[in-house]
């Protein structure tokens, strides 16, 4: 094989040296960028995450806007469960409804009728409602307001306690083990509710035990007012044949 010799240096002439630089290896495609590596049930839990935060605004901005509706059913439930038993949820005063007012000198004045056959509204006496259910459960009665004067001029007088008497009526369904607290009950509301001088006790006739009612009486002052066919010496009107007018004065 021939060798070249240059200078001090020794070349192989079948060694081909390259003129230039040799081509840049190809590019490599470039990597996608890295992501933290998702799970399934990470993305369900994040929806659902929010799912309920929204829900749960919803339902806040519902609930405000709801509660005035919410309080007009409940009142309107209310007033329908208190009419299915008669009563009223409010105090109903319009003139309108004319079974919800209590007309106090009708009541008193229909008693009255109940009591004396012949007994009128007059210039002499007026009726007026003394709340003897409210005391007594059960009881009826009205205080009477003698109403003329010494003159006979038709004027109401103040009251006085000589010029006024309750008369009560006793129910015969009356609990007789109660009977004394609703004797002295009444005499307390005449001489301090309605100002009267006198309680006239309207018993029943037929009653079984009449003759201890009246003994009874008789220890609180009592005095039968009324014998069969007499008319009442307050009032001077005639009681039903079938009462026993007792009269005690306070």
């Amino acid at each position: 094989m021939p060798v070249a010799t240059t200078s001090n240096y020794t070349t192989d002439s079948s060694l081909h040296l390259p003129l230039s630089p040799p081509p840049s290896p190809p590019r490599s495609p470039p990597l996608p960028a890295l992501r933290r590596p998702r799970h399934p049930l990470m993305e369900d839990t994040a929806v659902a995450s929010v799912s309920n935060l929204l829900n749960e605004a919803t339902s806040r901005m519902a609930g405000a806007s709801s509660r005035p509706q919410a309080s007009v059913e409940q009142t309107v439930q209310t007033m329908r469960h208190a009419a299915r038993f008669d009563v009223p949820a409010t105090p109903d005063m319009s003139p309108a409804n004319q079974d919800a007012h209590h007309h106090p000198t009708e009541a008193a004045e229909a008693f009255m009728r109940r009591i004396f056959v012949d007994w009128t509204v007059s210039r002499a006496f007026q009726a007026e409602d003394a709340g003897v259910e409210l005391v007594c459960p059960g009881w009826t009665g009205a205080v009477a307001q003698r109403l003329h004067t010494p003159n006979g001029a038709g004027c109401k007088l103040p009251l006085d306690p000589s010029t006024r008497a309750l008369y009560v009526h006793m129910p015969r369904s009356c609990d007789r083990s109660a009977l004394r607290d609703h004797i002295l009950q009444l005499l307390d509301t005449a001489s301090e509710r309605v100002c009267a001088g006198r309680v006239v006790f309207c018993l029943e006739r037929n009653l079984p035990d009449l003759s201890s009612l009246l003994h009874g009486l008789c220890y609180v002052g009592g005095q039968v007012a009324t014998r069969a066919g007499q008319p009442d010496p307050w009032t001077e009107r005639q009681p039903l044949a079938s009462l026993v007018l007792v009269s005690v004065t306070l």
